[in-house]
């Protein structure tokens, strides 16, 4: 009897944090910010995730590569603690774990990617639209730009996400995401590069024969 397959979570529903913001003003960080992700175009590079599972209190660590092609292009490849991956092209999503030799395949509607936590990635709508924006103290990395997004529908999968940027040049280095029962996804990227040719093959799956496919 063949497992049914888990989907990381912090790519599918991923502190709200108190520190005191500063409100959006034109030549703001914010400022500075929004235009480097309204302009961001694809984003290619590794990840270290780890996830805090609030009721149980339990850490997990998750690494990998990943790639993003607006407006609506994602991959996530998981390499451990077991091989996955979470791909999003158009209007699909599809989870393919080897071990379990599954593929699951979920159509998704209208606005289903603006309801998730790195919608602002994606770019599948305006930030404007998206999110309240605002700068949050970085008291443990001076050098860095720290921006809280909350956002401004409800009936999404999250509370809140906080980026983490170089204040320098503006390189997205983590980000934290908390979910609606405050169970915290943090993220830290490495090599990460912006505005570059993706292979198109990073978004298409080789399935071996005999996967199974569930669609949903």
């Amino acid at each position: 009897m063949r497992r049914t397959v888990v989907v990381k979570t912090a790519l599918i529903a991923v502190l709200v944090l108190t520190l005191p913001g500063r409100t959006w003003a034109k030549g703001s960080e914010v400022d500075r910010v929004r235009k480097f992700l309204t302009g961001l175009q694809s984003l290619q590079g590794q990840f270290v995730q780890h996830s805090f599972n609030r009721a149980v209190g339990e850490s997990r660590e998750a690494a990998g590569e990943v790639w993003i092609e607006r407006p609506d292009r994602v991959r996530w490849h998981f390499k451990t603690p077991a091989e996955q991956d979470v791909l999003i092209n158009g209007g699909e999503m599809w989870v393919y774990s080897p071990e379990l030799e599954q593929v699951v395949i979920r159509r998704l509607a209208p606005g289903d990617l603006e309801r998730t936590p790195l919608a602002f990635l994606a770019g599948v709508a305006a930030l404007e639209d998206l999110y309240e924006m605002q700068e949050t103290p970085a008291t443990s990395h001076p050098e860095e730009v720290q921006i809280l997004l909350t956002p401004k529908k409800e009936g999404g999968s999250f509370q809140s996400v906080s980026l983490r940027l170089k204040r320098d040049a503006l390189v997205l280095s983590g980000l934290e995401i908390v979910d609606q029962v405050g169970n915290l996804t943090s993220i830290t990227f490495h090599g990460l590069k912006t505005n570059q040719a993706v292979d198109p093959a990073h978004f298409s799956l080789n399935l071996p024969p005999g996967t199974q496919r569930i669609e949903q």
